[in-house]
């Protein structure tokens, strides 16, 4: 039984410095519609929407960010670049938000589809994908897509 446990122990902590290695490693495109007149974006600017304090566009339109999955790795780099926190740290400050001020995190969808539908859509919507995921798309969904921002973790 002692040693199952310590396999057990020697596997999670390996997977986890290898998930952590891994989506530091990830490239992340922020995209937008292409009808966005926004053609770049700071990592402040990111994180002023993704934080809640940014809530419209120049133009007046309200900004409807959206999240990867909840654990995905795509997530977790996005908000260790963006913020500079882990994802306990960023979970405690929507907490925290949620508790002081009643916003609540932005919309985190469960696959990656529904953003990039939605975000070829909506020119309001703002979001990320890993470039791998950009790469593997329809040249027509792409069409409709335009990159504001790069992160290489």
């Amino acid at each position: 039984m002692k040693t199952y446990v310590k396999l057990l122990t020697t596997a999670l902590l390996f997977w986890g410095v290898v998930g952590a290695q891994t989506a530091a490693a990830e490239t992340i495109l922020v995209l937008v519609n292409k009808n966005n007149p926004v053609t770049e974006m700071s990592k402040d600017e990111l994180k002023s929407i993704y934080s809640g304090t940014k809530r419209f566009w120049d133009d007046g339109t309200k900004i409807k960010p959206l999240h990867m999955p909840p654990e995905s790795m795509e997530k977790e780099g996005f908000v260790t670049s963006v913020f500079g926190v882990s994802m306990s740290q960023y979970k405690l400050f929507w907490l925290s938000q949620k508790q002081t001020t009643g916003q609540t995190e932005p919309l985190s969808l469960h696959v990656s589809y529904p953003i990039l539908s939605i975000l070829s859509r909506k020119k309001e919507a703002i979001g990320y994908v890993s470039a791998r995921d950009y790469e593997n798309l329809s040249d027509g969904i792409k069409a409709n897509l335009k990159t504001i921002k790069t992160l290489n973790n």
